[in-house]
């Protein structure tokens, strides 16, 4: 397999990947990317074209957003598990009037859960202890 910064060839598939920035520069015609290409194309190699997903990442300070399933996953081992999942389900039934409504759930959680991302003090049951006020 022979690899560039802007290709890889892979010659058991019969392809070639390419970057965008690659394909942008073989538009123009006689440019070093077009004759690559132009050299795929008569070797038989099929080209594809890399298709990369950037995510953002979370701004300094910024929490990510949970999902509904965290939630519930983390809700379900509370020692007061039942009447905390009533109130979840009442907040997101509340946010989906909303247009934030992720955030505005997730919002709940943490100021519900301070201590969600910090290591969990556990009952006899082995269940998480909710403690309302970590501060008492």
């Amino acid at each position: 397999m022979k690899r560039s910064r802007n290709y890889e060839v892979n010659f058991l598939s019969k392809t070639v990947t390419v970057s965008r920035k690659f394909m942008d520069a073989a538009t123009q015609i006689n440019s070093d990317e077009f004759d690559l290409l132009t050299r795929f194309s008569d070797i038989g190699l099929r080209v594809l074209v890399e298709n990369r997903k950037r995510h953002p990442k979370p701004k300094a300070g910024k929490l990510p957003l949970l999902t509904y399933k965290m939630m519930q996953d983390y809700i379900a081992m509370l020692d007061d598990a039942e009447d905390m999942q009533k109130e979840f389900e009442s907040v997101r039934e509340s946010s989906k009037s909303r247009k934030d409504r992720t955030q505005y759930v997730n919002a709940w959680f943490r100021a519900t859960f301070p201590r969600y991302d910090s290591v969990p003090e556990f009952d006899e049951d082995y269940r998480i202890v909710h403690n309302p006020n970590p501060a008492a």
